[in-house]
């Protein structure tokens, strides 16, 4: 059974020697392939050693590395609570009660994220846009990188704005270290992982906004590898949307349909979701999707 599993083993990998039984190396002796058991036997060394290599090549790549899953996406009422817990934590930081900047911080990234991924970003900008001058600059690396990731979303991005992303990123990389005590400050905060966006994250808010400005190709570059590749980026539905949406323009259908399913999956009932939805059942149905500038909610805030 698969109680042996523990420690990692996979419980397939004692049988990969019995995959290809040296039995069948007889099948073409009574079939009729070899004229004489002679010949036959002078074959037998190379499919014994055929064998050895396929059951060798099985091994080794059933003992490769799994990539790790995604988080499972939160339901809307799950969601609900988090916003209920953490609003209730920056509250209780704002009248005074003894909550640390660093604690308050915590809390305002994670719903900042959270209120973000589900387009609600004339809310998210409101809760970031507190005095931080108490907080490390990790923490004003992390605020700043929600603030750009808002403004991308929020308005059409200009050259402007992605010369502030590209600065953005050259400081927070440069030998910042990344603070992860302070998201385990908060429990609340843990699904929306407001940890100091790494060179990855950055560069794939530098692929958004490309998407944004309609630079599909260059933003393909940016996208594919730092989204896909990141599984424990908890509210990356935007990024899917806009990766669905160059691939499309750029004529690639199937990476298209792959973002774009990824998108109405990763927050249920959000409005990026629903469009990507939306855009993939169109891309399917060889229906129309777009154009994008008028489904999109280009400016819109909620």
């Amino acid at each position: 059974m698969n109680g042996g599993n523990e420690g990692g083993v996979h419980p397939a990998a004692p049988r990969c020697r019995r995959t290809l039984p040296l039995w069948v190396l007889l099948v073409p002796l009574f079939a009729g392939g070899c004229q004489s058991m002679w010949h036959y036997a002078a074959l037998l060394p190379v499919g014994i050693w055929g064998v050895s290599l396929a059951s060798r090549r099985l091994r080794a790549l059933r003992a490769l590395p799994q990539p790790r899953p995604r988080q499972p996406a939160l339901p809307p009422a799950t969601r609900r609570e988090m916003e209920h817990t953490l609003r209730r934590e920056i509250a209780l930081a704002v009248a005074g009660h003894g909550v640390s900047p660093d604690r308050e911080w915590a809390s305002r990234l994670a719903l900042g994220t959270l209120l973000t991924a589900e387009s609600r970003l004339d809310e998210a900008r409101e809760v970031l846009l507190a005095d931080n001058r108490r907080v490390s600059d990790d923490v004003r690396h992390q605020i700043n990188f929600c603030i750009l990731q808002i403004n991308v979303l929020a308005h059409e991005p200009d050259q402007a704005t992605l010369d502030a992303i590209r600065r953005g990123r050259q400081l927070a990389t440069s030998g910042v270290t990344t603070n992860r005590a302070l998201v385990s400050q908060s429990a609340s905060a843990q699904p929306s992982e407001p940890v100091t966006p790494t060179h990855d994250r950055w560069t794939a808010l530098e692929g958004l906004c490309l998407a944004r400005m309609g630079r599909h190709d260059e933003a393909i570059d940016k996208l594919k590898n730092c989204v896909v590749g990141d599984p424990d980026w908890s509210a990356p539905t935007p990024y899917f949307y806009y990766l669905g949406q160059a691939y499309e323009l750029a004529g690639h259908q199937t990476e298209a349909l792959t973002s774009y399913l990824r998108a109405s999956q990763s927050l249920p009932g959000s409005k990026y979701a629903d469009m990507a939805r939306h855009h993939h059942h169109a891309l399917q149905t060889g229906g129309a999707g777009g154009p994008f500038r008028s489904a999109d909610g280009v400016g819109e805030a909620g």
